[in-house]
């Protein structure tokens, strides 16, 4: 009897311990947390001899997507600037899903197929604005402060296409006249209630298509030395604010949405 009951001991000791092991294996195989969702904003500035156009939007476009869609509930929003704080609108936004469990093969089609029928369906809703008569104003610091007011998501980039060049009355002209001085540049954001201390914090801030070019049926030269100037009063601008400023000449990367570039 009492080799019976050792028996039974070392049985059920056995079956434990090949449970503790199955279940060890599996926590060395298991899938690895999912990635944080990020909220992609992008602003198009579309004023006259802007470098936004439908070719710019769409790379752009491309690029958001492709990063919501590897980081499910990540969100991709088109905003329009207007000539002011009331007209500049969202005109589109799409949210990925959450990811398929039925393996890499589906997971990775899931999300083709989500791109495909997302990147139709912004292009189509912003099709329309380039078609209308450009503003002759820039007023991008507005813009984005309208876009801040507005929603305020976690690990957001905001993403704005177009030359960087603020033109408005109540700011400055970036495109042909003298260009102020951090100080002023800052001073003047300031009594406008635009991009506040604290706005951005957690945001970055991607110039895309930034690129040197002509201003308004060659109005205005643009050097290489001011096109660096404008880049330094915006860095400025954005750090004051709490977030962070890049510039790229081409529409933004994945890499560079990710923040690994």
């Amino acid at each position: 009897m009492r080799k019976v009951a050792v028996l039974l001991s070392l049985l059920v000791l056995a079956c434990d311990g090949r449970e503790s092991v199955g279940s060890w294996a599996k926590g060395l195989v298991s899938d690895p947390p999912p990635p944080t969702p990020i909220a992609i904003v992008i602003a198009l500035d579309v004023s006259k001899g802007s470098t936004c156009g439908q070719v710019e939007l769409a790379s752009n476009i491309e690029s958001a997507l492709q990063v919501a869609a590897s980081r499910p509930h990540s969100s991709v929003a088109v905003w329009l600037f207007g000539a002011d704080v009331a007209t500049t609108r969202e005109l589109a936004r799409v949210i990925s899903p959450e990811a398929s469990t039925r393996g890499d093969r589906a997971r990775s089609a899931q999300q083709r197929q989500w791109v495909e029928s997302s990147r139709a369906d912004l292009l189509r809703t912003t099709r329309v604005i380039f078609d209308a008569q450009p503003l002759r104003s820039s007023p991008i610091a507005a813009g984005i402060t309208t876009i801040l007011l507005s929603r305020r998501d976690p690990n957001q980039v905001l993403v704005v296409i177009g030359d960087a060049l603020e033109s408005t009355r109540e700011t400055f002209d970036f495109e042909c006249k003298h260009l102020p001085s951090t100080t002023e540049f800052l001073a003047r954001l300031k009594s406008l209630s635009f991009l506040t201390p604290g706005s951005l914090t957690g945001t970055r801030v991607v110039f895309a298509n930034a690129r040197i070019a002509p201003v308004g049926e060659n109005r205005c030269a643009m050097t290489v030395s001011r096109v660096a100037s404008v880049r330094s009063l915006w860095s400025a601008a954005i750090s004051n604010a709490g977030g962070t400023a890049s510039f790229t000449t081409d529409a933004v990367s994945p890499a560079e949405l990710e923040g690994t570039k």
